[in-house]
C-alpha cells in the first residue's frame, strides 16, 4: 500500500512542481514552430499536414506552464495535466483514423 501512495506522491510532486524556467518554455515553442511551418506548407498549399498543425499545437502547450513564473505551481500543474490530456486524446485520434484509412488518412 506504501508503494501506491509513494507513486502518487511522486505524479503529484512532478506535475505540480516549479516551472523549470524561460529556457526549457522557449525551446518547447522553438520544437513547435517547425510543425507549424510544415503545417502551411503542406496544409494551405496542398491541402495537407492537419497532423502537423495539431502536433505544433502540442508542442505550443508542453512550453506553456514553463513560462510561467515560479510561484504559479498550482497553474503549472493544471496545464500539464491538460497537455497529457491532449496528448492521450492525440493519440486515440491518430489510432481511429489508422484503423480508419491506413496511414495515408493521417496526412490527409
Amino acid at each position: 500500500m506504501s508503494t501506491d501512495r509513494s507513486a502518487t506522491e511522486r505524479v503529484k510532486t512532478r506535475l505540480f512542481r516549479e516551472p523549470d524556467g524561460i529556457w526549457t518554455g522557449l525551446s518547447y515553442i522553438a520544437v513547435s514552430l517547425p510543425f507549424f511551418a510544415l503545417y502551411v506548407y503542406f496544409g494551405l498549399g496542398y491541402g495537407l499536414g492537419n497532423t502537423a498543425l495539431l502536433l505544433g499545437i502540442l508542442w505550443i502547450l508542453q512550453g506553456v506552464p514553463e513560462l510561467l513564473p515560479e510561484r504559479h505551481q498550482r497553474a503549472a500543474g493544471i496545464l500539464r495535466i491538460v497537455v497529457i490530456a491532449y496528448a492521450l486524446i492525440l493519440i486515440l485520434f491518430f489510432l481511429v483514423q489508422i484503423s480508419d484509412g491506413g496511414v495515408e488518412q493521417l496526412f490527409s
